[in-house]
Protein backbone atom coordinates (compact mmCIF):
# COMPACT_ATOMS: atom_id res chain seq x y z
CA UNK A 1 0.00 0.00 0.00
CA UNK A 2 1.02 3.62 -0.47
CA UNK A 3 -0.26 7.08 0.49
CA UNK A 4 -0.61 10.11 -1.76
CA UNK A 5 -1.40 13.76 -1.10
CA UNK A 6 -4.09 15.24 -3.37
CA UNK A 7 -4.36 18.84 -4.56
CA UNK A 8 -6.33 19.77 -1.41
CA UNK A 9 -3.60 18.30 0.85
CA UNK A 10 -5.80 15.35 1.82
CA UNK A 11 -4.08 12.01 2.45
CA UNK A 12 -5.40 9.11 0.36
CA UNK A 13 -4.44 5.51 1.16
CA UNK A 14 -4.10 3.42 -1.99
CA UNK A 15 -3.49 -0.20 -2.87
CA UNK A 16 -0.42 -1.08 -4.92
CA UNK A 17 -2.64 -2.73 -7.53
CA UNK A 18 -4.34 0.63 -8.30
CA UNK A 19 -2.90 3.44 -10.37
CA UNK A 20 -2.82 7.07 -9.15
CA UNK A 21 -5.81 7.91 -11.36
CA UNK A 22 -7.87 5.01 -10.00
CA UNK A 23 -6.95 5.90 -6.43
CA UNK A 24 -7.97 9.56 -6.69
CA UNK A 25 -11.19 8.76 -8.59
CA UNK A 26 -12.22 6.33 -5.82
CA UNK A 27 -11.76 9.12 -3.28
CA UNK A 28 -13.98 11.42 -5.35
CA UNK A 29 -16.59 8.66 -5.77
CA UNK A 30 -16.72 8.02 -2.02
CA UNK A 31 -17.28 11.73 -1.33
CA UNK A 32 -20.02 11.85 -3.99
CA UNK A 33 -21.70 8.75 -2.56
CA UNK A 34 -21.70 10.33 0.91
CA UNK A 35 -23.40 13.47 -0.47
CA UNK A 36 -25.94 11.37 -2.37
CA UNK A 37 -26.74 9.33 0.74
CA UNK A 38 -27.10 12.47 2.86
CA UNK A 39 -29.48 14.25 0.48
CA UNK A 40 -32.74 12.45 1.50
CA UNK A 41 -31.89 13.05 5.18
CA UNK A 42 -31.28 16.77 4.51
CA UNK A 43 -34.57 17.06 2.59
CA UNK A 44 -36.56 15.38 5.39
CA UNK A 45 -34.99 17.41 8.24
CA UNK A 46 -35.24 20.74 6.38
CA UNK A 47 -38.87 20.04 5.47
CA UNK A 48 -39.78 19.36 9.11
CA UNK A 49 -37.89 22.44 10.35
CA UNK A 50 -39.59 24.66 7.76
CA UNK A 51 -43.00 23.24 8.75
CA UNK A 52 -42.62 24.47 12.34
CA UNK A 53 -43.25 28.19 11.89
CA UNK A 54 -46.00 30.43 13.30
CA UNK A 55 -47.57 31.68 10.06
CA UNK A 56 -49.40 28.46 9.16
CA UNK A 57 -49.70 26.93 12.65
CA UNK A 58 -51.33 29.98 14.26
CA UNK A 59 -53.98 30.26 11.53
CA UNK A 60 -54.75 26.52 11.85
CA UNK A 61 -55.18 26.70 15.66
CA UNK A 62 -57.29 29.87 15.53
CA UNK A 63 -59.45 28.33 12.83
CA UNK A 64 -59.94 25.13 14.84
CA UNK A 65 -60.95 27.18 17.88
CA UNK A 66 -63.47 29.00 15.68
CA UNK A 67 -64.88 25.69 14.39
CA UNK A 68 -65.34 24.54 17.96
CA UNK A 69 -67.31 27.69 18.86
CA UNK A 70 -69.77 27.01 16.02
CA UNK A 71 -70.11 23.42 17.32
CA UNK A 72 -68.44 21.56 14.47
CA UNK A 73 -67.97 17.84 15.15
CA UNK A 74 -64.48 16.39 15.49
CA UNK A 75 -64.83 14.77 12.05
CA UNK A 76 -65.94 18.13 10.62
CA UNK A 77 -62.94 19.88 12.18
CA UNK A 78 -60.49 17.28 10.81
CA UNK A 79 -62.10 17.38 7.35
CA UNK A 80 -62.00 21.17 7.04
CA UNK A 81 -58.54 21.30 8.69
CA UNK A 82 -57.19 18.88 6.07
CA UNK A 83 -58.59 21.12 3.31
CA UNK A 84 -56.55 24.00 4.79
CA UNK A 85 -53.38 21.86 4.98
CA UNK A 86 -53.82 20.58 1.40
CA UNK A 87 -54.16 24.21 0.25
CA UNK A 88 -50.82 25.05 1.91
CA UNK A 89 -49.21 21.91 0.44
CA UNK A 90 -50.29 22.78 -3.11
CA UNK A 91 -49.17 26.41 -2.71
CA UNK A 92 -45.69 25.42 -1.52
CA UNK A 93 -45.32 22.64 -4.07
CA UNK A 94 -46.32 25.06 -6.85
CA UNK A 95 -43.78 27.62 -5.63
CA UNK A 96 -41.11 24.90 -5.44
CA UNK A 97 -41.83 23.71 -9.00
CA UNK A 98 -41.66 27.30 -10.21
CA UNK A 99 -38.33 27.89 -8.44
CA UNK A 100 -36.96 24.56 -9.73
CA UNK A 101 -37.96 25.42 -13.29
CA UNK A 102 -36.70 29.01 -13.06
CA UNK A 103 -33.28 27.95 -11.76
CA UNK A 104 -32.71 25.41 -14.56
CA UNK A 105 -32.78 27.94 -17.41
CA UNK A 106 -29.03 28.64 -17.14
CA UNK A 107 -26.31 26.16 -18.11
CA UNK A 108 -23.75 27.99 -15.97
CA UNK A 109 -22.17 25.68 -13.33
CA UNK A 110 -23.66 26.15 -9.86
CA UNK A 111 -25.87 29.02 -11.11
CA UNK A 112 -28.77 27.86 -8.91
CA UNK A 113 -26.54 27.66 -5.83
CA UNK A 114 -25.09 31.14 -6.43
CA UNK A 115 -28.48 32.75 -7.07
CA UNK A 116 -30.05 31.02 -4.07
CA UNK A 117 -27.12 32.07 -1.87
CA UNK A 118 -27.69 35.74 -2.86
CA UNK A 119 -31.44 35.47 -2.19
CA UNK A 120 -30.86 33.78 1.19
CA UNK A 121 -28.41 36.54 2.19
CA UNK A 122 -30.98 39.19 1.15
CA UNK A 123 -33.66 37.47 3.27
CA UNK A 124 -31.24 37.33 6.19
CA UNK A 125 -30.53 41.06 5.87
CA UNK A 126 -34.28 41.81 5.76
CA UNK A 127 -34.74 39.84 9.00
CA UNK A 128 -31.89 41.77 10.64
CA UNK A 129 -33.43 45.09 9.53
CA UNK A 130 -36.80 44.01 10.94
CA UNK A 131 -35.19 43.03 14.24
CA UNK A 132 -33.21 46.25 14.78
CA UNK A 133 -35.57 48.74 13.12
CA UNK A 134 -38.75 49.81 14.90
CA UNK A 135 -40.15 52.05 12.16
CA UNK A 136 -39.08 50.62 8.78
CA UNK A 137 -40.08 46.98 8.75
CA UNK A 138 -40.30 44.80 5.64
CA UNK A 139 -43.08 42.24 6.10
CA UNK A 140 -42.15 38.66 5.14
CA UNK A 141 -45.20 36.96 6.66
CA UNK A 142 -48.90 37.53 6.11
CA UNK A 143 -49.59 41.14 5.06
CA UNK A 144 -52.01 43.02 7.32
CA UNK A 145 -54.26 43.78 4.34
CA UNK A 146 -54.80 40.04 3.74
CA UNK A 147 -55.80 39.13 7.31
CA UNK A 148 -59.38 40.58 7.22
CA UNK A 149 -60.08 38.67 3.99
CA UNK A 150 -58.79 35.44 5.58
CA UNK A 151 -61.02 36.01 8.62
CA UNK A 152 -64.00 36.59 6.31
CA UNK A 153 -63.33 33.35 4.41
CA UNK A 154 -62.84 31.37 7.62
CA UNK A 155 -66.29 32.49 8.84
CA UNK A 156 -67.87 30.45 6.04
CA UNK A 157 -66.10 27.27 7.28
CA UNK A 158 -66.67 25.37 4.00
CA UNK A 159 -64.07 23.12 2.39
CA UNK A 160 -63.58 25.30 -0.77
CA UNK A 161 -63.16 28.54 1.22
CA UNK A 162 -60.78 26.94 3.74
CA UNK A 163 -58.78 25.39 0.87
CA UNK A 164 -58.52 28.89 -0.62
CA UNK A 165 -57.33 30.22 2.77
CA UNK A 166 -54.64 27.50 2.77
CA UNK A 167 -53.45 28.66 -0.66
CA UNK A 168 -53.37 32.32 0.45
CA UNK A 169 -51.57 31.56 3.72
CA UNK A 170 -49.10 29.28 1.90
CA UNK A 171 -48.22 31.95 -0.69
CA UNK A 172 -48.11 34.86 1.77
CA UNK A 173 -46.08 33.01 4.41
CA UNK A 174 -43.46 31.80 1.90
CA UNK A 175 -41.19 34.64 3.03
CA UNK A 176 -40.95 32.98 6.47
CA UNK A 177 -39.33 29.83 5.08
CA UNK A 178 -37.94 31.03 1.73
CA UNK A 179 -34.35 30.76 2.99
CA UNK A 180 -34.64 27.04 3.75
CA UNK A 181 -36.67 26.36 0.59
CA UNK A 182 -34.21 28.11 -1.76
CA UNK A 183 -31.25 26.43 -0.07
CA UNK A 184 -32.67 22.93 -0.45
CA UNK A 185 -33.88 23.61 -4.03
CA UNK A 186 -30.42 24.75 -5.13
CA UNK A 187 -28.91 21.67 -3.47
CA UNK A 188 -31.36 19.43 -5.34
CA UNK A 189 -30.39 21.00 -8.66
CA UNK A 190 -26.68 20.64 -7.93
CA UNK A 191 -26.78 17.03 -6.69
CA UNK A 192 -29.62 15.29 -8.58
CA UNK A 193 -31.31 15.00 -11.97
CA UNK A 194 -34.47 17.01 -12.68
CA UNK A 195 -36.72 13.96 -12.06
CA UNK A 196 -34.92 13.18 -8.79
CA UNK A 197 -35.30 16.85 -7.86
CA UNK A 198 -39.07 16.60 -8.38
CA UNK A 199 -39.29 13.50 -6.16
CA UNK A 200 -37.21 15.17 -3.42
CA UNK A 201 -39.30 18.33 -3.72
CA UNK A 202 -42.45 16.26 -3.18
CA UNK A 203 -40.82 14.59 -0.17
CA UNK A 204 -39.81 18.00 1.24
CA UNK A 205 -43.37 19.32 0.99
CA UNK A 206 -44.83 16.18 2.58
CA UNK A 207 -42.43 16.68 5.51
CA UNK A 208 -43.43 20.37 5.58
CA UNK A 209 -47.10 19.61 6.30
CA UNK A 210 -46.51 16.75 8.79
CA UNK A 211 -46.27 19.15 11.81
CA UNK A 212 -49.62 20.67 10.74
CA UNK A 213 -51.22 17.22 10.41
CA UNK A 214 -49.93 16.20 13.87
CA UNK A 215 -51.25 19.44 15.39
CA UNK A 216 -54.61 18.88 13.68
CA UNK A 217 -54.87 15.33 15.06
CA UNK A 218 -53.71 16.30 18.55
CA UNK A 219 -55.74 19.51 18.84
CA UNK A 220 -58.96 17.97 17.52
CA UNK A 221 -59.41 15.83 20.64
CA UNK A 222 -62.26 16.89 22.93
CA UNK A 223 -59.96 17.59 25.89
CA UNK A 224 -57.64 19.88 23.93
CA UNK A 225 -60.51 21.61 22.11
CA UNK A 226 -62.07 22.55 25.43
CA UNK A 227 -58.74 24.16 26.39
CA UNK A 228 -58.66 26.04 23.06
CA UNK A 229 -62.20 27.31 23.69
Amino acid sequence: DYTILDQNNNKIDCNISNSLEECTSKKIDSKQNFVDRSLPFLVIINGLIAGIHPCTISVLLLFMAFLFTIRKSRFGIVKVGLAYIIGIFIAYLGIGLGVLKALTFSSSPHFAAKLSAILVIVLGLINLINFFSKKHKLELGLPKSVKPKIAELLQRATIPTVFLVGLIVGICSFGCTAGIYLSITSLLLAKSTYIQGLVYLLLYNIMFIIPLILILIFASTTKVLSKIE
